[in-house]
């Protein structure tokens, strides 16, 4: 999977969602159009630090900024509306992509446990 083709489209569909163009996003950030542009084109993909910004200024993790089609799924009631495919685009990501989701899914698996917990005490 190509994270910086994902992290890009994301954020050009969040710019479409929240009715803001490159510009806009680029003064909220503190960071140039034309640099902001270049990095949305880039086969290297958006700097880290920018990234950041980017994900603080929607409110979303930078995680979920490297979930295909984030745009789509915040708008399904449920987060995997079909398990077929999710398992299929899974298999797709590289080692270092499955190691990112599985570490990701952990932390979150151990977040409800503890929520659970805490609501039973």
């Amino acid at each position: 999977m190509n994270y910086a083709r994902v992290t890009s489209d994301n954020v050009k569909a969040l710019l479409r969602l929240h009715h803001l163009s490159i510009r806009q996003l680029a003064e909220q950030i503190s960071l140039s159009a034309s640099t902001l542009t270049d990095s949305l084109k880039s086969k290297k993909g958006i700097p880290i630090d920018s990234l950041m910004a980017i994900a603080a200024y929607f409110n979303v993790s930078i995680n979920a900024l490297c979930i295909p089609n984030l745009v789509e799924q915040q708008q399904e009631p449920g987060l995997i509306s079909d398990p077929a495919k999710t398992a299929a685009e899974y298999q797709e990501l590289d080692s270092y992509g499955r190691d990112v989701v599985d570490t990701v899914f952990q932390l979150e698996l151990a977040r409800c446990r503890a929520m659970a917990q805490a609501a039973e005490d």
